[in-house]
């Protein structure tokens, strides 16, 4: 039995609201593994193995329930090995309402590229309070995905990102002020000519040995500019649009 926990009940009537016509008692499980993986800012369910963790907390240990720590555990498990719970179709409900609700002015989209495995991730979310949230939605009768599985190993191209990013402009909401960033793997011209176009701001790494232009003409490298740790610095150029300098 669920105990008398403020956040934990805004939560679940929240979701009562996003995903109406799923069965209560696995949205009931669902806001559970949300709130404790809120609380623990980690997704493992009880102590780990290793020993340099052992006496942590884990999401099991932040439920309102007033059940042991074995019950907790066994509960979540069972929403996760249930065949019947789809869990893209939830998912992708879940951001399109975030989407639809979402009230703030600006809204920062994140690109990054991992390796997973054997697997080459090309990735893309939504950037909040220090986390990345994929994109994923249905549109008209054709599932849209925030990742792209490159074919290859090593660096995206532009190609390649333009087309992650073409996917999921349309779902943007229209009067949010967009930001793009990324790291120096998605430095090139072209992507901040992409973002320009659509009427985006960007947050996009650079190399040392990338060129800026004055709009006095003059051109220089980044490594030639003085920065001091702790002091970023502004510069008003000409390509690209602006340089904020950090180190």
């Amino acid at each position: 039995m669920e105990t008398t926990c403020v956040q934990y009940n805004k939560l679940l009537s929240e979701i009562f609201q996003w995903l109406n016509g799923h069965r209560i008692t696995q949205l009931r499980v669902l806001a559970l593994w949300m709130y404790g993986l809120f609380q623990a800012k980690h997704c493992s369910l009880h102590k780990f193995v290793s020993s340099s963790l052992l006496g942590e907390t884990r999401v099991a240990d932040y439920l309102p329930l007033e059940s042991n720590k074995a019950s907790k555990i066994q509960r979540l498990e069972r929403f996760l090995k249930n065949p019947g719970i789809v869990v893209k179709i939830i998912y992708m409900e879940i951001v399109k309402v975030m989407l639809e609700k979402w009230n703030s002015r600006s809204l920062d989209i994140a690109m990054d590229r991992t390796d997973w495995k054997i697997f080459n991730l090309l990735l893309c979310g939504i950037a909040y309070n220090n986390r990345v949230l994929p994109f994923t939605f249905r549109r008209a009768t054709e599932e849209q995905m925030g990742w792209r599985l490159l074919k290859h190993a090593g660096n995206s191209d532009f190609d390649e990102q333009k087309e992650l990013l073409d996917s999921i402009r349309p779902t943007l909401p229209k009067k949010c002020h967009i930001s793009l960033l990324g790291d120096g793997e998605f430095k090139s011209v072209e992507l901040m000519r992409y973002a320009l176009t659509n009427g985006w701001d960007f947050n996009l790494g650079q190399s040392k040995s990338t060129w800026m232009k004055y709009p006095s003409g003059r051109w220089e490298q980044l490594q030639a500019l003085k920065v001091s740790e702790g002091s970023p610095c502004y510069y008003q150029c000409v390509r690209p649009k602006s340089m904020i300098l950090v180190w």
